[in-house]
């Protein structure tokens, strides 16, 4: 009964919310037990636009650097919130193995069902996926 009411739960949240959780990873929770740590990637809403540097930068060496510099710049400027959120789940047991990405403006870490749903309700989310 118990499964039956978080899957409804689940539903009811990604269906009024718009919560960005991939289907799989929605269904992997509807099975795991309350304390159960699932693996996933959080992706930011903002995401690292190099069109204008692959039109304006012709030499190679300098549109890597300058795109490696924008995607480490963008990563520390955007995840700052979400990573202060996991840190304090993380302190209450409810994530744990934090790694910020740069390379794709995302967030591994292993969190629990209730701090999956709480996650995706943050407007800078874009998705969260199971890995």
């Amino acid at each position: 009964m118990r499964r039956i009411l978080f899957g409804v739960a689940v539903l009811a949240v990604t269906i009024v919310a718009g919560a960005p959780i991939e289907p799989l990873l929605l269904e992997r929770m509807s099975t795991t037990s309350k304390n159960e740590y699932l693996p996933v990637v959080i992706a930011l809403r903002e995401q690292f636009n190099g069109e204008e540097i692959i039109r304006t930068i012709k030499v190679k060496d300098e549109r890597w650097r300058v795109t490696v510099s924008g995607l480490k710049e963008l990563a520390a400027r955007t995840q700052q919130g979400l990573l202060q959120e996991l840190t304090r789940l993380e302190r209450e047991g409810k994530a744990r193995n934090i790694t910020p990405l740069w390379i794709v403006n995302a967030v591994y870490c292993e969190l629990v069902s209730e701090a999956i749903l709480k996650v995706a309700e943050r407007a800078d989310v874009w998705f969260v996926q199971w890995d």
